[in-house]
Parts: C-alpha cells; sequence; structure tokens
C-alpha cells in the first residue's frame, strides 16, 4: 500500500488552484463536461488564462484534478463519520453497530449521489490515463486510511485476525460499485433484503463480538 493519507489537499494549494477546481466541479454537475470552456471559466472566476495553464496545463489537465477530488470527496465524507464512531468505541458490540450503522447509511439518497458521483468520475478515467492513475492512488490510500482506523480494533480482538484490513477496505470500494450499478434501476432488485444479507455477512465475517 502506498502509505500515505487520505486527505484533500486544499492547504497546501494556492487559493486561485483550488478555486478553479471547484467552479470547474461545478459546471461539470451542473451543465455537463462539454459546456467546459476555459474562456468561461476565465470570466466566472476572473483568474487569468495564463495561470489555468500554469497550474493544469491545459483544458484535459483541469478536468482531470477536479474528477479526481471530486472522486475522493465521495470517499472523505463517510469515514469522517466512520472514524470518529470508531475512535468512541469501548466494546465488540459498540463496534459492531457502528459497522452496521454505517452500512446503513448506504441507504440513503445522499449516498446515491456519491456513488453517481464515483461512477460518473470511473468513467471518465477509462478514456484518461491521467484520471484512471490517481483514481488507482486513491483507491490505495482510502485502503490504507482505513487499515491504521481498523488497527486499534483488531488489536482488541474486534475484528478477526485472519483477514487483512487493507483487504476489507478495498471489497468495500468494490460494494460501492456493484450499489452504483443497481442504483441505474433501483425496482429490479430487492434492496432492502440485499442490504440485510450485507450487513449480517459484514458482521458475522469480520467481527468478533465477546
Amino acid at each position: 500500500m502506498s502509505g500515505r493519507p487520505l486527505t484533500m489537499d486544499q492547504m497546501s494549494r494556492p487559493a486561485v488552484v483550488q478555486q478553479l477546481i471547484d467552479q470547474t466541479i461545478k459546471v461539470v454537475e451542473e451543465r455537463g463536461e462539454v459546456s467546459l470552456r476555459i474562456r468561461d471559466l476565465v470570466e466566472e472566476t476572473g483568474i487569468a488564462l495564463a495561470t489555468i495553464y500554469k497550474y493544469f496545463g491545459n483544458r484535459e489537465g483541469l478536468l482531470d484534478s477536479a474528477y479526481a477530488e471530486m472522486y475522493l470527496r465521495t470517499a472523505l465524507h463517510p469515514f469522517s463519520y466512520f472514524s470518529e464512531a470508531i475512535q468512541a468505541c469501548t466494546n465488540a458490540d459498540e463496534f459492531a453497530s457502528v459497522i452496521e450503522n454505517f452500512l446503513n447509511l448506504q441507504n440513503t439518497a445522499e449516498a446515491a449521489h456519491r456513488r453517481r458521483t464515483r461512477i460518473s468520475v470511473i468513467g471518465s478515467a477509462q478514456a484518461r490515463p491521467s484520471l484512471a492513475s490517481k483514481i488507482a492512488d486513491m483507491n490505495l490510500q482510502y485502503a490504507d486510511a482505513f487499515a491504521e482506523l481498523m488497527k486499534s480494533p483488531q488489536e482488541k480482538g474486534w475484528i478477526s485476525q485472519e483477514f487483512d484490513v487493507s483487504t476489507i477496505a478495498i471489497w468495500f470500494l468494490g460494494y460501492l460499485n456493484l450499489r452504483s450499478a443497481m442504483d441505474l434501476r433501483v425496482d429490479d432488485w430487492n434492496i432492502d433484503e440485499m442490504n440485510r444479507a450485507y450487513n449480517a455477512a459484514v458482521v458475522q465475517t469480520f467481527i468478533r463480538r465477546a
């Protein structure tokens, strides 16, 4: 694994870079990628054309950076909740409840929106090698951060020692992508039953209650 933290590097970016990324995300989400024009971006942000090319090289470089941040935000949002809740656990039953609650959060409209964003970015990455590489790096960062968070619960015996927690993280990312595909026509599936089975499988397979 990469060993790098799962964070957006906004604090180390020049303010104009973050402004350009945020505005690009806004355009893509509201009007679609084809609507992004550099000249329009200059007018909307007041940032010089030369600055855009200095930091991103061209329109494709700007889109790559915007898509990468969109993807990362979908991981950071649930991870923040997950981290705080796990650190507050005092026993295996509390830990199991946190895991179940976290899984249940994937059934909200907000979570479905994040999955649509993820699948859209992954689709765009098929024709963008640079973006694909950034997403692959972020997946490894997610696995590293997840493993670090799960280290203490596993040491306390709440997670089975036979499983590598980084692998569990990647498995969960795969589950999110599966849900993204199912979201395309949700009425075809018994979502409640699937969620019940998935949640039970996770808790019974990975978690060791006292």
